[in-house]
């Protein structure tokens, strides 16, 4: 994702893989486990350096996600 922000505030949990992720000034290598907040209106930006699976919360909920149907993965497979 390159740089952007947004009015939500956002807190990611790494199920997966490795991200370089930037918020702010500050830039670090996130992996499996990891987790980030990202206050609102602070540009950020997530690349993937790896196969990668995120979730991703966001206050206020985004209006855009509500509809989306996501099917969920098994990790008992």
């Amino acid at each position: 994702m390159p740089l952007h922000k947004h009015h939500h505030e956002q807190a990611s949990y790494i199920v997966e893989g490795r991200y370089r992720v930037k918020i702010g000034e500050t830039e670090r290598v996130m992996e499996e486990g990891d987790c980030y907040f990202v206050p609102a209106n602070v540009e950020h930006s997530q690349v993937a350096l790896e196969r990668t699976m995120s979730i991703d919360a966001f206050s206020p909920p985004r209006e855009e996600y509500k509809s989306k149907q996501i099917q969920p993965k098994s990790f008992l497979s």
